[in-house]
């Protein structure tokens, strides 16, 4: 799988740790090389992952935020009450004046639309 698209993968948390096994190694010798100087090998390497991190984290809020803003309002505004504040069904369905049953269609349709516009599908 891809760099980009192991990253992508669960937010970005499982598919760092396999992205970081896959290159430790070579960082850890690129540093070695470059510095000659063994103690400071791995706090190069550390901090050149957390840089990484940084990076990935927030390229994956700007890609959800314009997943969000792609989104129909009604959806928008049901899935960021729901998932982000964790408001329950019932009290989304009384504030925007809809049916608990409708609130969950929202829900289930922005989760499914934001999926795959993060995984690439549009």
């Amino acid at each position: 799988m891809p760099d980009r698209d192991l990253l992508a993968r669960d937010g970005g948390a499982a598919g760092f740790r396999i992205f970081y096994e896959r290159h430790v190694h070579a960082v850890v010798a690129y540093v070695a090389r470059r510095t000659r100087q063994p103690d400071l090998v791995l706090d190069v390497v550390a901090e050149t992952f957390a840089r990484a991190l940084e990076v990935i984290e927030r390229h994956v809020r700007v890609d959800l935020k314009e997943a969000l803003a792609a989104l129909a309002p009604e959806q928008r505004e049901a899935v960021i009450r729901r998932v982000l504040a964790e408001e329950p069904y019932a009290e989304i369905a009384e504030r925007v004046g809809c049916s608990e049953q409708v609130v969950r269609k929202r829900v289930s349709r922005g989760l499914a639309s934001l999926r795959q516009s993060l995984q690439g599908g549009e």
